[in-house]
């Protein structure tokens, strides 16, 4: 692809050796030659101007700002990537673990594919974010699962009851094995679709 100066881009803040099989296809991140990540084992990030290879830019459609390219280009693509390979629909419950900003836009996302999603984050801000974007039900790490009681449409589930995907957006405060088993009862304690 054919880019100009003066062209609105975003940037995959990874950079790779860019030969191997993983750059190549796009995951320069899992480079086993060493990666280079802007903001943090390079310079960039939080800086006005930022000096990087052609080969880490993506065309920025004209309709999204830029805070929305810088969103797309980190956390909303981290998730969406993730949705995507799990091939989430209509007919998925989906348990999203953490609600930072990966895990708030895997919850939005799933919403927006048709999903019926619990979010689980000990936060009870970034639950009531997770409501607001569009979360089903949610659940503390530390409580018992809380439904939704504002109205909601709930979809119908073609799958087993017992399947759900998940989405691992969680930080290290976090007991991933208690928020699992919470997900999962959380998920257990959706109306069935008869």
């Amino acid at each position: 692809m054919r880019r100009t100066i003066g062209q609105r881009m975003m940037n995959h803040h990874y950079r790779g050796c860019g030969r191997c099989k993983h750059c190549r296809v796009g995951w320069s991140q899992l480079c086993p030659h060493g990666f280079v990540v802007y903001g943090m084992t390079g310079h960039g990030g939080l800086a006005p101007f930022m000096k990087v290879p052609v080969s880490t830019l993506v065309p920025l459609p004209d309709a999204l700002t830029f805070e929305e390219g810088a969103a797309i280009s980190c956390g909303t693509g981290t998730a969406y990537g993730a949705l995507k390979r799990l091939d989430v629909s209509g007919r998925d419950p989906l348990a999203v673990f953490g609600q930072g900003p990966v895990g708030l836009s895997a919850t939005l996302l799933g919403r927006a594919m048709g999903a019926r999603v619990v979010a689980v984050d000990p936060s009870p801000e970034r639950r009531t974010l997770a409501e607001a974007f569009g979360a089903e039900a949610t659940a503390s790490a530390w409580t018992k699962p809380t439904p939704r009681t504002a109205s909601s449409t709930r979809r119908p589930s073609t799958r087993a009851s017992s399947s759900f995907e998940s989405v691992i957006s969680v930080g290290a405060h976090l007991e991933i094995e208690h928020a699992c088993r919470l997900g999962v009862a959380s998920v257990r304690q959706m109306p069935r679709c008869r």
